[in-house]
Protein backbone atom coordinates (compact mmCIF):
# COMPACT_ATOMS: atom_id res chain seq x y z
CA UNK A 1 0.00 0.00 0.00
CA UNK A 2 3.09 2.15 0.22
CA UNK A 3 3.51 2.41 -3.89
CA UNK A 4 6.57 -0.51 -3.72
CA UNK A 5 9.90 -1.59 -1.46
CA UNK A 6 11.73 2.08 -2.11
CA UNK A 7 8.69 3.90 -0.29
CA UNK A 8 8.39 1.13 2.29
CA UNK A 9 11.73 1.36 3.57
CA UNK A 10 11.59 5.32 3.71
CA UNK A 11 8.51 5.47 5.56
CA UNK A 12 8.52 2.24 7.72
CA UNK A 13 12.38 1.57 8.52
CA UNK A 14 14.22 4.66 7.01
CA UNK A 15 12.78 7.44 8.51
CA UNK A 16 11.47 5.94 11.79
CA UNK A 17 15.55 5.63 12.06
CA UNK A 18 17.02 8.84 11.80
CA UNK A 19 18.48 8.43 8.43
CA UNK A 20 19.44 10.67 5.81
CA UNK A 21 18.44 9.90 2.11
CA UNK A 22 20.21 7.09 0.98
CA UNK A 23 20.18 5.08 -2.68
CA UNK A 24 19.25 1.57 -3.40
CA UNK A 25 20.69 -0.15 -6.58
CA UNK A 26 17.45 -0.98 -8.94
CA UNK A 27 17.89 -3.55 -12.49
CA UNK A 28 16.66 -0.40 -13.96
CA UNK A 29 15.17 3.16 -13.50
CA UNK A 30 11.78 1.92 -11.91
CA UNK A 31 12.93 -1.77 -11.62
CA UNK A 32 13.30 -4.06 -9.03
CA UNK A 33 15.57 -3.40 -6.54
CA UNK A 34 19.20 -5.51 -6.09
CA UNK A 35 18.64 -6.48 -2.40
CA UNK A 36 21.84 -8.21 -2.32
CA UNK A 37 24.43 -5.78 -2.77
CA UNK A 38 23.90 -1.86 -2.90
CA UNK A 39 22.18 0.16 -0.83
CA UNK A 40 24.60 3.59 -0.41
CA UNK A 41 24.44 5.34 2.57
CA UNK A 42 26.50 7.77 4.97
CA UNK A 43 28.96 6.07 7.63
CA UNK A 44 26.51 7.15 10.45
CA UNK A 45 23.48 6.18 8.90
CA UNK A 46 25.07 2.22 8.97
CA UNK A 47 26.25 3.19 12.25
CA UNK A 48 22.16 3.90 13.44
CA UNK A 49 22.05 0.14 11.83
CA UNK A 50 24.67 -1.11 13.63
CA UNK A 51 23.32 0.09 17.09
CA UNK A 52 19.87 -1.32 16.34
CA UNK A 53 21.31 -4.92 16.27
CA UNK A 54 23.54 -4.10 19.32
CA UNK A 55 20.49 -3.32 20.91
CA UNK A 56 18.23 -6.36 19.94
CA UNK A 57 15.99 -4.67 17.63
CA UNK A 58 14.99 -1.06 19.58
CA UNK A 59 16.52 2.30 18.42
CA UNK A 60 16.39 5.03 21.07
CA UNK A 61 13.68 3.29 23.03
CA UNK A 62 11.61 2.04 19.91
CA UNK A 63 11.35 -1.10 18.79
CA UNK A 64 11.48 -1.89 14.68
CA UNK A 65 11.75 -5.30 14.68
CA UNK A 66 10.09 -7.72 16.35
CA UNK A 67 12.10 -8.99 20.09
CA UNK A 68 14.75 -11.84 18.99
CA UNK A 69 14.93 -10.95 15.53
CA UNK A 70 18.19 -10.64 15.44
CA UNK A 71 18.88 -13.68 16.91
CA UNK A 72 16.83 -15.29 14.72
CA UNK A 73 18.77 -13.22 11.64
CA UNK A 74 22.25 -14.25 13.31
CA UNK A 75 21.66 -17.85 14.16
CA UNK A 76 22.86 -20.82 11.67
CA UNK A 77 20.43 -21.45 8.60
CA UNK A 78 20.75 -24.58 6.81
CA UNK A 79 24.71 -23.37 5.92
CA UNK A 80 26.09 -22.46 9.27
CA UNK A 81 28.07 -19.70 7.78
CA UNK A 82 24.77 -17.92 6.85
CA UNK A 83 21.74 -16.65 8.79
CA UNK A 84 19.10 -14.41 7.85
CA UNK A 85 20.52 -12.81 4.66
CA UNK A 86 23.86 -12.40 6.91
CA UNK A 87 27.52 -13.64 6.71
CA UNK A 88 28.09 -15.43 10.06
CA UNK A 89 31.72 -16.24 9.26
CA UNK A 90 33.48 -19.65 8.43
CA UNK A 91 34.68 -21.25 11.23
CA UNK A 92 38.78 -22.51 11.01
CA UNK A 93 39.07 -25.73 9.60
CA UNK A 94 42.25 -27.77 8.59
CA UNK A 95 41.08 -28.34 5.30
CA UNK A 96 39.93 -24.99 4.79
CA UNK A 97 43.53 -23.57 5.97
CA UNK A 98 45.24 -25.93 3.66
CA UNK A 99 43.21 -23.88 0.25
CA UNK A 100 46.14 -20.61 1.13
CA UNK A 101 46.23 -20.21 -2.46
CA UNK A 102 42.50 -20.28 -2.79
CA UNK A 103 42.18 -17.80 0.03
CA UNK A 104 45.54 -15.81 -1.33
CA UNK A 105 43.84 -15.37 -4.65
CA UNK A 106 40.38 -14.13 -2.99
CA UNK A 107 42.29 -11.36 -0.47
CA UNK A 108 44.34 -10.31 -3.56
CA UNK A 109 40.51 -10.00 -5.40
CA UNK A 110 39.16 -8.22 -2.72
CA UNK A 111 42.38 -5.86 -2.36
CA UNK A 112 41.73 -4.88 -6.29
CA UNK A 113 38.75 -3.97 -6.04
CA UNK A 114 38.36 -2.00 -2.68
CA UNK A 115 41.87 -0.20 -3.48
CA UNK A 116 40.29 0.75 -7.11
CA UNK A 117 38.23 4.05 -8.31
CA UNK A 118 34.56 2.69 -8.48
CA UNK A 119 32.45 4.84 -6.46
CA UNK A 120 29.29 3.36 -7.22
CA UNK A 121 27.35 1.05 -9.96
CA UNK A 122 24.26 -0.19 -10.77
CA UNK A 123 21.19 2.18 -11.79
CA UNK A 124 20.33 4.24 -8.59
CA UNK A 125 16.72 5.23 -7.13
CA UNK A 126 16.19 7.54 -3.74
CA UNK A 127 15.32 5.48 -0.07
CA UNK A 128 13.95 9.43 1.48
CA UNK A 129 15.21 10.22 4.86
CA UNK A 130 14.32 12.51 6.85
CA UNK A 131 14.15 16.19 6.51
CA UNK A 132 16.89 17.24 9.35
CA UNK A 133 19.27 14.66 10.59
CA UNK A 134 19.68 14.21 13.89
CA UNK A 135 23.15 13.89 15.17
CA UNK A 136 24.83 10.95 17.03
CA UNK A 137 26.01 12.33 20.74
CA UNK A 138 29.89 12.33 20.63
CA UNK A 139 31.37 10.70 23.99
CA UNK A 140 31.68 13.01 26.96
CA UNK A 141 33.78 10.72 28.67
CA UNK A 142 35.86 8.54 26.26
CA UNK A 143 36.87 5.57 27.33
CA UNK A 144 39.52 4.24 24.64
CA UNK A 145 42.88 4.78 25.19
CA UNK A 146 44.43 6.91 22.61
CA UNK A 147 47.20 5.14 21.25
CA UNK A 148 44.10 2.58 20.77
CA UNK A 149 42.57 5.12 19.19
CA UNK A 150 45.46 5.97 16.78
CA UNK A 151 46.07 2.25 15.88
CA UNK A 152 42.55 2.26 14.91
CA UNK A 153 42.50 4.81 12.48
CA UNK A 154 46.10 4.15 11.22
CA UNK A 155 44.53 0.29 10.61
CA UNK A 156 41.33 2.07 8.54
CA UNK A 157 43.33 4.42 6.23
CA UNK A 158 45.92 1.43 5.49
CA UNK A 159 43.23 -0.72 4.19
CA UNK A 160 41.32 1.72 2.22
CA UNK A 161 38.72 2.57 4.49
CA UNK A 162 35.94 5.35 3.67
CA UNK A 163 35.10 6.10 7.36
CA UNK A 164 36.12 4.64 10.68
CA UNK A 165 33.09 5.15 13.60
CA UNK A 166 33.54 4.04 17.10
CA UNK A 167 30.10 3.63 19.02
CA UNK A 168 30.70 3.31 22.83
CA UNK A 169 28.38 3.08 25.76
CA UNK A 170 25.72 5.44 23.29
CA UNK A 171 28.07 7.44 22.15
CA UNK A 172 30.40 8.43 19.27
CA UNK A 173 33.95 7.80 20.60
CA UNK A 174 36.01 8.16 17.09
CA UNK A 175 34.58 9.91 13.70
CA UNK A 176 37.56 9.69 11.14
CA UNK A 177 37.02 9.88 7.05
CA UNK A 178 39.64 9.54 4.53
CA UNK A 179 40.53 9.61 0.89
CA UNK A 180 38.35 12.71 0.61
CA UNK A 181 35.25 11.32 2.30
CA UNK A 182 32.88 13.21 5.45
CA UNK A 183 30.41 12.94 7.32
CA UNK A 184 28.04 13.27 4.68
CA UNK A 185 29.00 10.95 1.87
CA UNK A 186 27.54 8.39 0.57
CA UNK A 187 29.52 4.57 0.80
CA UNK A 188 28.99 2.15 -1.53
CA UNK A 189 27.74 -0.90 0.60
CA UNK A 190 28.18 -3.94 -1.52
CA UNK A 191 26.65 -7.06 0.42
CA UNK A 192 26.32 -4.79 3.66
CA UNK A 193 22.96 -4.19 2.05
CA UNK A 194 21.53 -8.01 2.42
CA UNK A 195 20.89 -7.67 6.07
CA UNK A 196 18.23 -4.96 5.14
CA UNK A 197 15.98 -7.12 3.32
CA UNK A 198 15.84 -9.09 6.17
CA UNK A 199 15.47 -5.96 8.13
CA UNK A 200 12.69 -4.81 6.30
CA UNK A 201 10.87 -8.03 6.85
CA UNK A 202 11.25 -7.98 10.69
CA UNK A 203 10.19 -4.75 10.41
CA UNK A 204 7.23 -5.94 8.39
CA UNK A 205 6.70 -8.87 10.68
CA UNK A 206 6.62 -6.02 13.48
CA UNK A 207 3.51 -3.72 12.19
CA UNK A 208 1.64 -7.27 11.34
CA UNK A 209 1.25 -6.94 7.48
CA UNK A 210 3.63 -10.33 7.71
CA UNK A 211 2.57 -12.77 10.36
CA UNK A 212 5.99 -14.90 10.64
CA UNK A 213 8.87 -16.99 9.28
CA UNK A 214 6.62 -19.80 7.78
CA UNK A 215 4.16 -17.66 6.01
CA UNK A 216 3.46 -18.97 2.34
CA UNK A 217 5.09 -16.04 -0.03
CA UNK A 218 2.17 -16.70 -1.99
CA UNK A 219 -0.11 -15.03 0.15
CA UNK A 220 1.73 -11.91 -1.32
CA UNK A 221 3.14 -12.75 -4.95
CA UNK A 222 -0.74 -14.80 -5.56
CA UNK A 223 0.41 -15.72 -9.16
CA UNK A 224 2.46 -18.22 -7.36
CA UNK A 225 -0.59 -20.10 -6.18
CA UNK A 226 -1.41 -23.51 -7.76
CA UNK A 227 2.66 -23.79 -9.10
CA UNK A 228 4.92 -25.05 -6.77
CA UNK A 229 6.35 -22.22 -5.83
CA UNK A 230 3.11 -22.00 -3.42
CA UNK A 231 4.81 -24.30 -0.64
CA UNK A 232 7.71 -21.76 -0.21
CA UNK A 233 7.89 -19.67 3.01
CA UNK A 234 9.01 -16.28 3.47
CA UNK A 235 12.02 -17.83 5.54
CA UNK A 236 12.90 -19.77 2.41
CA UNK A 237 14.01 -16.72 0.62
CA UNK A 238 15.87 -15.13 3.42
CA UNK A 239 17.71 -18.13 4.47
CA UNK A 240 18.31 -18.64 0.39
CA UNK A 241 17.15 -22.33 0.31
CA UNK A 242 14.01 -21.69 -1.90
Amino acid sequence: GLGGYHPYMSRRLWRPLGQSTATQGVEFVGGEPRFFANLDATARDWLRLGVLFADHGRFEGRRIVPAGWIDEMTKPSVNPCDGLQIWRGSPWTAQRHAAEDDEAVYLRRFSEFGSSARDTYDTLEATPGVRRVKPLSPSIRPGISRPALDAARAYAAANTSKALLIWRDGAIEEASYFDGATAATSLVSRSMAKPLAAIAVGRAIQMGKIKSLEQPVSDFITEWRGTPKAAVKVRQLLDMTA
